[in-house]
């Protein structure tokens, strides 16, 4: 799937799972992540979605880096040729999904070698909410681009490699 730049597509910046005072170490609490995986974490062709529904899947994260103290950076697109989309720009920009919230499910099973791994958190999608459940996770940027600085940013290729495996989350 191709990315097609629209004039009505909504790009924003934001930050996602800041530590918190008296997090666990993420081995014990099912809702940490461990202190060091979050900024590892390549977040990069999740989908964004409203509220963690995922049937209200709305654009993709297309760049992922470290955030300060254990963060991560979320710089995401919004398709704004979508109904849906277009109804969360507008949710977005009046300050009615001003948090992100990451959502993670526990993966099990063998690595390459054979080896077992039990409750591996994975993230499967950012979403736009009304209050996360962490402090600190908020949108602190948001834009409208033109086309042609879209069509620039893709030239770069970002948001537009597939990992092995995976496909593309925007059109």
């Amino acid at each position: 799937m191709e990315i097609v730049p629209a004039k009505d597509d909504y790009y924003f910046f934001g930050e996602a799972h800041p530590a918190q005072e008296g997090d666990s170490d993420g081995t014990t609490d099912p809702n940490v992540f461990p202190d060091d995986a979050v900024p590892k974490m390549n977040l990069v062709h999740l989908p964004i979605c409203r509220e963690h529904n995922t049937k209200l899947s709305v654009g993709g994260v297309i760049i992922s880096p470290a955030g300060k103290e254990g963060s991560k950076i979320i710089g995401g697109w919004l398709n704004g040729n979508d109904p849906v989309g277009a109804w969360v720009i507008e949710e977005v920009k009046s300050g009615k999904l001003p948090q992100l919230s990451l959502a993670h499910a526990f993966r099990h099973g063998k690595n390459g070698n054979d080896v077992r791994f039990h409750n591996i958190k994975m993230p499967f999608e950012v979403s736009l909410t009304r209050k996360a459940a962490r402090k600190g996770c908020n949108i602190f940027y948001g834009t409208s681009l033109p086309a042609l600085t879209a069509q620039k940013l893709r030239a770069l290729g970002v948001g537009t490699r597939d990992p092995p495996g995976e496909t593309k989350f925007l059109r």
